[in-house]
């Protein structure tokens, strides 16, 4: 006869109380010269990745230093997507001080990524590729640096980026941000930035997930402003770090995934690393991973004691 078993609860909630505001992760755009970047290396500890290599000027590093920053240039990587996702990764997982990432601007980054695709493909064939074949292999990496901006870095993170003009129903109706908005739709905020005077500059949510920012409605783009509405509290915390999984809980799962279902244990895995926009194990939580372990453990003693 079998054994009565208890069935493992799949509800994880928690209560509100438990949960902490998220740090902010946020696009930025507007014209040359409203002050994207200027504000953006007010915010603590900055680590500044500049991609336009034009930030090194005296007033720039005065600031980022006086902000507790560090700087990341073209000589050091910033203009190669491979090299920055690598450093996003690092800030995501190792210990460092920096509270703030600025990418800037992520426009030329994407464009230069896709010259360089470009230019592969042309090498590789011998002739242009096919209309947004350089494309794809840039969107693919563009969501792998999202997906560890958000939820896996712990940091206020700011993406620099060119304006474009928008079209609706073949009408121009305004300007966007010169990025594939699409792949931004987790982040928290979108804000057109526009310098109003000398000394002041205004900031619009064109789209928002956060209650201190409603859509549509204007606000002083400054530091003191942003972090008011936000909470100073949630800017400065100390970062956090994510923990991937260790091999040992990778090769438990393998195993129980083997053992229990090894006919599908691809789609099994494939459809566990979706649920957490994880590419690979890289990308997955020891919390995550112990949870998809304890879940395995349930249904292969479920499946012992039904023999």
């Amino acid at each position: 006869m079998a054994k009565a078993t208890t069935k493992a609860s799949k509800l994880k909630g928690i209560a509100p109380s438990q949960t902490r505001p998220s740090k902010p992760k946020v696009v930025l755009f507007g014209a040359y010269g409203v002050g994207k970047t200027w504000t953006a290396l007010k915010f603590p500890k900055v680590y500044y990745i500049d991609v336009e290599g034009g930030a090194d000027l005296s007033h720039y590093m005065k600031l980022l230093e006086e902000s507790g920053g560090t700087y990341v240039g073209p000589d050091h990587g910033s203009r190669d997507l491979d090299s920055v996702i690598d450093q996003v990764e690092g800030l995501a997982t190792e210990e460092h001080p920096y509270q703030t990432l600025v990418i800037d601007s992520l426009t030329k980054l994407l464009n230069l990524e896709i010259r360089k695709e470009r230019e592969n493909i042309i090498k590789a064939t011998g002739k242009d590729p096919a209309y947004g074949a350089e494309k794809k292999p840039v969107l693919s990496k563009l969501r792998k640096l999202l997906d560890w901006i958000h939820p896996r870095l712990d940091m206020n993170t700011f993406l620099i980026c060119y304006e474009k003009d928008e079209y609706v129903g073949g009408e121009r109706s305004g300007k966007t941000a010169d990025v594939p908005i699409e792949a931004m739709h987790d982040l928290h905020l979108i804000l057109q930035i526009k310098q109003l005077s000398r000394e002041k500059r205004q900031a619009l949510p064109i789209k928002s997930r956060l209650e201190a920012f409603p859509q549509l409605q204007p606000f002083e783009w400054s530091y003191e402003e942003f972090g008011k509405r936000i909470g100073f509290d949630t800017i400065t915390r100390a970062t956090e770090l994510f923990h991937p999984c260790s091999q040992e809980q990778v090769a438990r799962f393998e195993y129980l995934l083997e053992t229990i279902s090894p006919a599908e244990k691809d789609q099994r895995r494939a459809k566990a690393l979706r649920s957490v926009n994880a590419d690979d194990y890289s990308q997955v939580s020891t919390v995550t991973m112990d949870t998809w372990v304890a879940k395995l453990d349930t249904e292969l003693r479920a499946k012992v004691n039904a023999l």
